[in-house]
């Protein structure tokens, strides 16, 4: 799955925006790699 699609999945669910589930994506993303760089467990 692309993010497109993930995004649009997201929105369908929620009922958020595709604007809102991108912004979600991208944070849930950013926290990811964040805590990852750290070698934190994800």
């Amino acid at each position: 799955m692309k993010k497109p699609e993930i995004i649009e999945a997201l929105a369908t669910k929620t009922g958020l925006t595709k604007t809102e589930c991108e912004k979600v994506y991208n944070a849930t993303f950013e926290l990811f790699k964040a805590e990852l760089t750290k070698s934190e467990k994800v």
